[in-house]
């Protein structure tokens, strides 16, 4: 449970109601609460932010943009988080399937190996190598460094083998990129500089 006014996050013993671990707010207006599994969320629907949590020591491990204004409820259904923008009444789906792999750069699962970005830093175009261990449908994404979904690059069955895709960064802002290889539940993430 979140308390607004000391700030603080608990958890609580549903049976006894007593407090069992506590952490400090990642900021001042914070009211929304949910459970991926693996880490807590929360909002702030002063910064418009949504907060993925240590939930051992609160620490934030990243922050995405909330898709409106003033989030006040948070609820996880296994794929998607759903945040509730109270100023609208509106329900949001949002995608973070993939940002709770963001912390763990370079690291290949299953299916998707053998990951590249060249050149790195990009200034105009890149080339993605990357091989695939068992013919499957492959989705190649792109995220800002706020784990905000930019485009996706490709989505189509790979055979066994090799491949790559070159993409056009031209356009692009400079600073940091995620790029998601994804088959299924395996993906790998690799970082991309983009630079001018």
């Amino acid at each position: 449970m979140t308390d607004f006014s000391s700030k603080m996050i608990y958890k609580v013993d549903p049976n006894t109601g007593n407090s069992l671990q506590s952490v400090n707010s990642p900021g001042d207006a914070c009211v929304g609460l949910t459970w991926d599994g693996e880490h807590l969320w929360t909002d702030d629907f002063e910064t418009d932010k949504l907060y993925c949590l240590n939930p051992n020591n609160g620490e934030i491990i990243y922050e995405v943009n909330s898709p409106h204004t003033n989030p006040r409820d948070l609820a996880w259904d296994g794929d998607y988080l759903w945040v509730m923008a109270s100023a609208s009444n509106t329900i949001f789906q949002v995608d973070v399937g993939y940002n709770t792999s963001i912390v763990e750069l370079g690291s290949s699962f299953g299916n998707v190996s053998s990951v590249s970005i060249s050149p790195n830093p990009v200034f105009e175009h890149a080339l993605i190598s990357y091989s695939i261990n068992q013919k499957a449908q492959i989705q190649i994404h792109m995220y800002n460094s706020d784990g905000i979904l930019i485009s996706t690059l490709l989505q189509k069955v790979h055979i066994q083998a090799s491949h790559q895709l070159e993409i056009d960064a031209s356009e692009l802002n400079a600073g940091m990129y995620y790029i998601v290889i994804q088959s299924g539940q395996d993906r790998v993430v690799e970082k991309m500089i983009k630079i001018e």
